[in-house]
């Protein structure tokens, strides 16, 4: 199919709306986990030569990866002729940001500093530092009473 793409551009999000829907058997699953097929091999094979196409298929997981961080997250709609990605601006939870607000102000943080920050008991707080870790926002330094989480971003 001919025709452009269309890109709107909302307050709270941004839409991108192809032409064409997936290729062959490919579904929404297959590109969360990086399958990819090029409507035009040559194209492509040529863009990545110039470095104008970093890798294949890797965007959508990129962008999963990104929304872990956030209450929002990204929507893919597919109809036989026509794909749409809905990407909501980046909302992070409440606890996260005031987290690295802190981490911001403050270099650093301890648990018992985030406690206070959250007003939560020990366990609530190590579940959610843990949760920012597996995220790749925190990293945790040192061991024992010495433990401080800095940002990794």
């Amino acid at each position: 199919m001919q025709g452009s793409t269309l890109i709107h551009i909302f307050k709270d999000s941004i839409e991108f709306l192809s032409l064409g829907g997936l290729i062959d058997e490919l579904t929404i699953e297959d590109l969360k986990l990086g399958s990819s097929l090029s409507r035009n091999p040559n194209l492509v094979s040529l863009l990545h030569r110039l470095g104008l196409v970093e890798a294949y298929g890797s965007g959508i997981p990129r962008m999963m990866e990104i929304y872990k961080i956030s209450e929002t997250s990204p929507e893919i709609v597919i109809a036989p002729n026509t794909f749409l990605l809905k990407l909501p601006k980046l909302r992070l939870r409440k606890e996260y940001q005031d987290i690295i607000d802190y981490i911001v102000d403050n270099e650093f943080a301890t648990r018992e500093n985030i406690e206070k920050i959250l007003d939560s008991k020990k366990v609530k707080t190590v579940e959610i530092l843990n949760g920012m870790i597996e995220k790749n926002i925190l990293v945790k330094v040192g061991n024992g009473k010495n433990v401080v989480y800095k940002l990794k971003m």
